[in-house]
């Protein structure tokens, strides 16, 4: 299964937005890089914003689309 496609029968394409491990598939990092990445922009606000529910970490997708945008990807 392409976990950006579904997860449990919920479109993700409609998510506002994206777990770690999906960022790291759209940046073909690994996973402890996007974690790293993601880890700083919750602590910065930079480059993408970042949303702490407990302990898991979600980026906003609009901001994350931006940055990509932004340097060319």
């Amino acid at each position: 299964m392409n976990s950006l496609a579904t997860r449990d029968n919920i479109n993700i394409n409609n998510c506002k937005t994206l777990r770690t491990d999906q960022v790291a598939e759209i940046l073909g990092i690994g996973r402890s890089s996007a974690y790293s990445l993601v880890r700083e922009a919750a602590t910065s606000g930079n480059p993408f914003k970042v949303i702490r529910l407990g302990n898991s970490l979600l980026v906003s997708r609009k901001s994350f689309n931006e940055y990509l945008e932004e340097n060319g990807l």
